[in-house]
């Protein structure tokens, strides 16, 4: 009896493969939304606690948005379309560059991004991220997004509000 169970241990090995393909397509589909019911906000940092922080933003969310997902670049190593169709990034200074065709410049201001992180200074969002060394952090918009309202002309601001409050938080 065990031999035989041995001797199709492949079939097993792939059917449970095959499973958990598919509960993991179907557990992304029902926690899931269209990009114009979502903030995506990817941040390049060393450690983040994505799903404290997207909880936090998630208290008063803006009118047509369902949910706020925070990821880690890491999150699209795969899948580096992922982060292009991000609405809002949050960048160390030295990667601005290789984003700045991607990046709104913000009307008020002129700039592609506002600080989050000094060195050594002015710091945001220190209960969820981790920032490098020595290096500066920025807030910044997806040119391409459906939430910056005016500033690209989409249908609505919720990224910008959602900026906001994370610019408010501590």
């Amino acid at each position: 009896m065990l031999k035989r169970v041995f001797s199709q241990l492949h079939r097993y090995v792939l059917w449970l493969l095959i499973s958990a393909v598919f509960w993991a397509w179907v557990f992304t589909f029902v926690t899931d939304t269209t990009r114009d019911k979502k903030i995506v906000l990817y941040a390049d940092v060393p450690s983040i606690s994505d799903r404290s922080l997207a909880i936090e933003l998630e208290k008063e969310l803006p009118d047509g948005i369902q949910m706020v997902q925070v990821h880690p670049f890491s999150y699209a190593a795969f899948d580096t379309e992922a982060v292009k169709l991000a609405d809002l990034y949050i960048l160390p200074e030295r990667e601005m560059h290789e984003y700045a065709e991607q990046l709104c410049v913000i009307p008020e201001t002129g700039q592609r991004g506002t600080l989050l992180h000094e060195p050594d200074g002015f710091s945001r969002l220190d209960a969820y991220c981790i920032y490098e060394a020595g290096e500066r952090y920025f807030l910044c918009y997806n040119i391409r997004s459906g939430h910056l309202g005016a500033w690209n002309a989409s249908e609505d601001d919720a990224a910008c509000v959602i900026a906001q409050r994370i610019l408010q938080m501590p």
